[in-house]
C-alpha cells in the first residue's frame, strides 16, 4: 500500500504523524486537527477544511429552506381551497 507506516502511541496517548504525511497535508506547528470515528475507523482531518465543509453544508440548506418545493393555490377563496383536498382542489379548479 503506498504512503503505509506505522505510528506507536506513547503512554500520553500521543502518536507522531510520519514526515511524508505531515508533508503532503501541509501539517505544521499549530495547525488544529478534528479528530472523529467515522464506519468504526478514527478519522483525522483539517479543522480549517472540515469548518469550510460545514459552512458549505449549512448554505445549502439555507438556500433549500428559501426555495422550497410545494403548492401555492392563489385567488378569491384560496383559504378555502387551502384546506381542501387535491380532489377537491382539480374539481374547482374545472368549475372556474
Amino acid at each position: 500500500m503506498p504512503g503505509f507506516d506505522t505510528v506507536t502511541i506513547s503512554e500520553k496517548g500521543q502518536l507522531v504523524i510520519p514526515k511524508f504525511l505531515r508533508s503532503k497535508f501541509q501539517l505544521y506547528k499549530g495547525v488544529k486537527l478534528a479528530i472523529f470515528e467515522e464506519n468504526n475507523k478514527i478519522i483525522l482531518e483539517r479543522a480549517d477544511e472540515l469548518l469550510e465543509k460545514v459552512k458549505e453544508s449549512e448554505a445549502h440548506k439555507a438556500a433549500a429552506l428559501q426555495h422550497p418545493v410545494g403548492i401555492e393555490i392563489r385567488g378569491e377563496h384560496s383559504e378555502n381551497h387551502a384546506a381542501a383536498k387535491p380532489r377537491d382542489i382539480k374539481d374547482a379548479r374545472e368549475i372556474h
